[in-house]
């Protein structure tokens, strides 16, 4: 904020003024019309067809890829609600304790989770190399984009 010709400019005020002066010369000639909106208002939106209705709906994140298509639809016309997601669409966390590191990362990629993060903490109850706790705990519905958190006895 500063002042500028004794008035206090800030934000987009100064600029604003600006351009209404500037197309207010530049108009003065042409005559007052209402906007007529473009025919051509057509955009593209990814979307999913709800099997179980047949209502064209917004994927969401667990949508597949190969549901997905791309529709064009008149703008102010296209789908604003998200395909529901289902319990079934969270993937059940597999138990990972008391594996060897290698057999838990193995089930943590093939059950769809990436954010794997592997932490050395001793702990004499079980040998080297193989983990001993888990975050989030297994048997509870966990997203496959959350941060998974295994500590290995070194």
């Amino acid at each position: 904020m500063g002042i500028i010709h004794d008035m206090r400019v800030q934000g987009g005020a100064q600029p604003a003024m600006i351009w209404n002066l500037f197309m207010t010369e530049a108009t003065k000639d042409l005559p007052i019309e209402n906007f007529i909106r473009p025919q051509d208002d057509m955009i593209n939106i990814q979307v999913v067809i709800n099997p179980e209705t047949g209502e064209v709906l917004l994927p969401n994140r667990f949508t597949p890829l190969d549901q997905i298509i791309i529709k064009e639809f008149r703008y102010g016309g296209e789908p604003t609600v998200q395909m529901p997601i289902t319990p079934d669409d969270i993937p059940i966390m597999p138990m990972v304790s008391l594996k060897h590191i290698n057999e838990a990362n193995h089930i943590l990629i093939e059950a769809g989770y990436t954010n794997i993060v592997y932490k050395n903490e001793p702990y004499s109850e079980v040998d080297s190399g193989y983990t001993h706790r888990q975050d989030p705990m297994w048997g509870q519905p966990v997203e496959t984009i959350r941060k998974i958190t295994v500590w290995v006895n070194p």
